[in-house]
């Protein structure tokens, strides 16, 4: 299917997307504008449920610092130890440094590694599987969103 300019601006103006976005997404998707944009909102939909993963699980390492439930904060590629810290420096870094903080976790997550927190009381919370549970969530609702949006 030959792909138009009109099939072009019709995808980039209903989702935003970005000239090679909406040709890569025509492409994948047989020059068939509907599923192009189905396909473009679901990815962006997507990425915005990570995001929101990421943030959550700060947000809850940072209420857990802060009632001063957590003493170490621990980062691991394989069997390796790359990173392993007291939460009090850990948290001054995660108070000042918000963005920062949250662009290294999702590297590190997108990255495989395994980040941990442990309590005082020497329980290890694995956060790689509190943010899956966080994105599953955010995902369902999203898709939910999306189902509905395309039965109208």
């Amino acid at each position: 299917m030959m792909i138009t300019l009109e099939m072009l601006e019709e995808v980039i103006e209903r989702t935003g997307a970005s000239f090679e976005e909406a040709k890569a997404a025509l492409q994948a998707n047989d020059g068939s504008v509907e599923a192009a944009v189905n396909s473009l909102k679901k990815e962006k939909e997507e990425s915005k449920s990570f995001e929101k993963a990421v943030k959550d699980t700060m947000q809850f390492v940072k209420d857990m610092a802060e009632k001063g439930l957590l003493s170490r904060l621990i980062i691991k590629n394989k069997e390796e130890t790359i990173l392993n810290i007291p939460m009090g420096v850990g948290v001054i870094g995660l108070l000042f440094a918000g963005f920062f903080s949250v662009a290294g976790l999702t590297a590190a997550f997108v990255a495989d590694y395994e980040i941990k927190v442990v309590t005082k009381e020497g329980e290890e919370i694995n956060l790689n599987a509190y943010m899956e549970k966080a994105k599953e969530k955010v995902s369902t609702v999203v898709k939910d969103y999306l189902d509905d949006d395309e039965t109208e």
